[in-house]
C-alpha cells in the first residue's frame, strides 16, 4: 500500500497530486507493470492499493550476484531490459514517462519475468511540473543529462535510465560512480561512458554500439522509442540464443565476474482517466513460490513481497493493521514504496 502521511493530508495540492497520479497509474494494464487496484481516502488517509508481487528486486538479485563474484549471464540481461521496454512502450504510448527506472524499482517474480514498479512519480508529458522544492527526481546513478539540467523529461529519458541499468546488469556496476550526488550529475553531463568490454569478456560485440545509442548524452541520437531499443536488443538475443540455445527462463545462467580492468573512455555516437474506489481484476495469477537454484531467491516465508524506491514527495507513514488476527508465527516487514511506507503482515 502507498499512503500519503497524515500531515500532508490537510495539503489539498499534494492531496490532488495524489489522486492525479493515482488514477493515472490505475489506469494501466500491462503484465510487466504492477497492477494498482483500488485508491480512495478513508477518514482522511489517501491510499493505493497495488498489486503483491513475490519475488525479488534486480537490485537484491544483482548485489548477490557481485556478493558472489558472479555475473548476470547475457541472455537473463537482454530479456529482463526487452521485459522492460514493453512496459515503458505501453505508458508511453499513453502519454506517460516513468522518471525513475532503476534495479530498485523492477521487480523479478518467480518465473523470473520483469515487472516495473513505481509510477508513483509518473507525469503526463506536456503537463505541469510538480515537485518538492529542493528535491531531485529520480537517482543520481541513473539520472538522464536533461534531467540533470532541470530539463522535461520523455521516453528517451527513460531510455536513458535503462540504458544505464541494462550496463550494470552487464558490468556489476553503473557506468558513473562517486561519492557525491553532485558529482555523478556531473558525470552524466560530461563524461564519456566507460568501454564496458574490459568488464565483460564474454560480451557479444553488436551490443556495445546499441548500449552506447542508448547512453548518448544527447538525447536525439538515442533510439527515438523504447520499441526501436527492444528491436535491436532482439536482433542481439536471437543470434545469441541459435548459437548457445535458449536457456531456461527459470533457470537463468551466470558467469564468474572478469578481473577488475581499468575501463577505457568511449566517446558517444555522432550518430486518461479518473478511476477511484473500484477494484480491478489482477492481470496475472499470483504464482506459488517453488525451489529454485542459487542463483534465485529461496524463500523463507510461503510467500514474499520486495519492494524499494526513495520519492521525497512522499513521507513515510504507517497505519496499524487493526483486522490482523494474531499468527503462529509472528513477523513484520516494511515495504518502502517511492518513499510512501507500505505495511504488510503475514
Amino acid at each position: 500500500m502507498k499512503l500519503v502521511h497524515s500531515h500532508l493530508s490537510s495539503d489539498q495540492e499534494f492531496v490532488n497530486r495524489f489522486e492525479e497520479e493515482a488514477s493515472v497509474v490505475a489506469s494501466l494494464r500491462h503484465p510487466n507493470i504492477v497492477q494498482v487496484f483500488d485508491f480512495n481516502t478513508d477518514q482522511g488517509i489517501n491510499y493505493m492499493v497495488m498489486e503483491f508481487v513475490p519475488g525479488e528486486t534486480l537490485q537484491e538479485r544483482l548485489k548477490r550476484l557481485n556478493d558472489s563474484n558472479r555475473r548476470m549471464s547475457l541472455e537473463e540481461a537482454l530479456k529482463i531490459t526487452i521485459d522492460i521496454c514493453n512496459a515503458l512502450s505501453y505508458a508511453h504510448k499513453r502519454g506517460m514517462v516513468h522518471r525513475d527506472i532503476k534495479p530498485a524499482n523492477i521487480m523479478l517474480d518467480v518465473n523470473n519475468q520483469a515487472i516495473l514498479m513505481d509510477f508513483g512519480i509518473v507525469k503526463i508529458i506536456g503537463g505541469q511540473m510538480h515537485t518538492v522544492t529542493g528535491a531531485v527526481m529520480g537517482t543520481a546513478r541513473y539520472m538522464p543529462p536533461e534531467v540533470v539540467r532541470s530539463e522535461p523529461a520523455d521516453q528517451r529519458s527513460d531510455i536513458y535510465a535503462l540504458g544505464i541499468t541494462l550496463y550494470e546488469m552487464l558490468s556489476g556496476k553503473p557506468p558513473f560512480e562517486a561519492n557525491s550526488v553532485m558529482t555523478v550529475m556531473m558525470m552524466h553531463l560530461n563524461d564519456p561512458v566507460p568501454d564496458i568490454r574490459p568488464l565483460r569478456a564474454d560480451l557479444d560485440p553488436q551490443l556495445v554500439p546499441v548500449l552506447m545509442k542508448a547512453l548518448a548524452k544527447d538525447r536525439n541520437q538515442r533510439y527515438a522509442s523504447t520499441d526501436e531499443f527492444s528491436t535491436a536488443l532482439k536482433r542481439i538475443l536471437q543470434g545469441f540464443e541459435n548459437k548457445t540455445g535458449i536457456a531456461d527462463e527459470g533457470q537463468p545462467t551466470v558467469f564468474p565476474a572478469s578481473m577488475p580492468v581499468s575501463s577505457q573512455p568511449v566517446a558517444t555516437p555522432a550518430n486518461v482517466f479518473s478511476q477511484s474506489g473500484q477494484n480491478n481484476p489482477p492481470i496475472r495469477p499470483n504464482p506459488i513460490p517453488v525451489p529454485m537454484g542459487d542463483h534465485q531467491t529461496v524463500y523463507d516465508s510461503p510467500m514474499r513481497t520486495s519492494v524499494s524506491g526513495s520519492n521525497p514527495a512522499f513521507p513515510i507513514h504507517s497505519v496499524p493493521n487493526m483486522n490482523s488476527k494474531p499468527q503462529k508465527q509472528k513477523s513484520k516487514r516494511w515495504m518502502w514504496i517511492a518513499g510512501i511506507g507500505g505495511v504488510h503482515f503475514y
